[in-house]
């Protein structure tokens, strides 16, 4: 993919020009301003342009939305240095096509990058391409009724651990992309299940998504469905008791439906007055 990189701070750069290259892509030139960039995409019929947030809001109202018009088969990825970054809000509302955090790992900011110009390919609906990090910060929060004091006391790792629940993570997952230990991972989680006041990580899924503190993309792209789905199911370390519970619900649920059916399968079998009495004629 040939991409253009449009930061001030050159060191950040060229570290991010080194992992491109040797990811397989091909970093067309490093530019310091927006109308610089959108010359060079044009020039090099780049289908990326990676921004600095505040570097792509840094200029006229309505620069950056000219520029994606301008430049409709290049998605526009954008980089900010935290959550609160004042560029960030400003840039989603332009309309770019992905956006991730300075901190991010290489291995998100290269997911964001290749699903945004994948999807403005395919001209597939969907809206933004976000990070995790990006999406804990900034997706829209429906405060629960049912525990209206504590899903806004998630901390911004909390959220994240949470969304990566959604999308099916197991602890290994997670603990890996995130750099952290698997027992902090575990503390994360346990930290999460307790605010939610759920059980189980199925539990906080389900209430996540009915909540709106996670929302679930238009279309997710999972990879290793096998994974995601040990992922959902594998118990929290506090949640054993929940889960046997759980368990011998669901036997005496699974019991109740056999046992309906033997019923109503005898109902659909038993034969008729007349056709008794025909019989013995």
């Amino acid at each position: 993919m040939r991409i253009v990189i449009a930061d001030a701070h050159r060191i950040f750069a060229g570290a991010l020009e080194s992992l491109l290259r040797r990811s397989g892509h091909d970093v067309v030139g490093c530019v310091a301003g927006l109308g610089a960039a959108v010359d060079m995409v044009l020039s090099e019929q780049a289908e990326a342009c990676v921004l600095d947030a505040d570097l792509a809001c840094d200029g006229l109202p309505g620069a950056l939305q000219e520029a994606i018009a301008s430049s409709s088969r290049t998605a526009f990825v954008v980089l900010a240095d935290s959550p609160d970054s004042p560029g960030l809000a400003g840039t989603l509302a332009a309309g770019v096509h992905g956006a991730a955090l300075k901190t991010d790992d290489f291995v998100e900011v290269l997911r964001v990058l290749t699903g945004a110009a994948s999807r403005l390919a395919r001209r597939s609906a969907g809206g933004t391409v976000l990070s995790l990090s990006a999406q804990a910060a900034h997706r829209p929060v429906r405060h629960s009724t049912r525990y209206p004091a504590l899903d806004h006391l998630l901390t911004p790792r909390e959220r994240e651990v949470l969304a990566r629940l959604v999308q099916g993570e197991s602890t290994t997952s997670m603990a890996s992309s995130m750099g952290v230990q698997l027992s902090t991972t575990r503390t994360h989680i346990d930290a999460v299940l307790i605010k939610l006041g759920v059980h189980s990580r199925l539990e906080a899924v389900a209430h996540a998504v009915r909540e709106g503190i996670i929302d679930v993309p238009g279309r997710l792209e999972m990879e290793g469905a096998s994974d995601a789905l040990s992922g959902l199911c594998e118990p929290a370390s506090s949640s054993s008791t929940t889960t046997a519970s759980s368990a011998r619900v669901l036997r005496q649920s699974s019991r109740r439906n056999r046992t309906s059916s033997r019923w109503r399968s005898a109902t659909l079998i038993k034969p008729s007055a007349s056709s008794r009495r025909g019989g013995r004629t």
